[in-house]
């Protein structure tokens, strides 16, 4: 079995970032428009060229497929996986990998939510759970700081293409002083919690 899990996300956006360097998106009509000079930074991008290639692979990589999680997660969270060591343990094996190596945010939360599911009732459950809530707390931390402006969203964007989603959240607490470690006691807010408490 490998030992390392490896998407190839950042490989491919880093190739994105690359192609479109330099590219100047065409300005947006009518009501899209509107909307895009709205959004402040995203406007600016389709007139800086660097920014601009930035914004357009962006919004490819986020367009792109995921790896096919579906045929395994559907496997391995059969309840007879449970009464199948052998199986048990090749599931808790895979998923264990995506938990630890992934560098995108979609497949590191896939992979704790499924360690919980296939550790459930044993004491490794409350290990899994508490890797899920530092990443909730890294999650929730980073979408504050970009509502804020820490960063300018260029910045953030090539950082997300280049390093990878996790590094991108995790350089953004580091310049803003945040801690990585989320304090005792704290407990993520659903997504959409989060995202009016940012905006407020």
């Amino acid at each position: 079995m490998a030992d390392r899990y490896d998407a190839g996300m950042v490989a491919f956006s880093g190739l994105l970032a690359d192609a479109v360097d330099g590219f100047v998106a065409p300005r947006a009509e009518s009501d899209s428009q509107d909307r895009a000079q709205r959004n402040g930074e995203w406007a600016a991008a389709s007139s800086d060229p660097a920014q601009s290639g930035l914004t357009t692979a962006m919004s490819v990589w986020a367009g792109s497929a995921l790896p096919a999680f579906a045929p395994v997660t559907r496997q391995c969270a059969q309840a007879k996986v449970r009464e199948d060591a052998e199986r048990l343990e090749e599931c808790k094996a895979i998923f264990a990998l995506m938990a630890h190596h992934a560098d995108d945010l979609v497949s590191k939360s896939i992979a704790l939510r499924m360690m919980m599911r296939l550790t459930e009732g044993t004491p490794q459950e409350l290990a899994w759970r508490e890797e899920q809530r530092q990443l909730r707390w890294l999650m929730a931390q980073a979408m504050q700081l970009q509502h804020e402006g820490v960063v300018p969203l260029s910045q953030f964007v090539e950082w997300s293409l280049r390093d990878g989603e996790l590094v991108a959240n995790q350089r953004l607490l580091d310049i803003a002083n945040v801690p990585q470690t989320a304090p005792a006691g704290w407990q993520p807010q659903s997504l959409s919690e989060a995202v009016m408490s940012t905006s407020g």
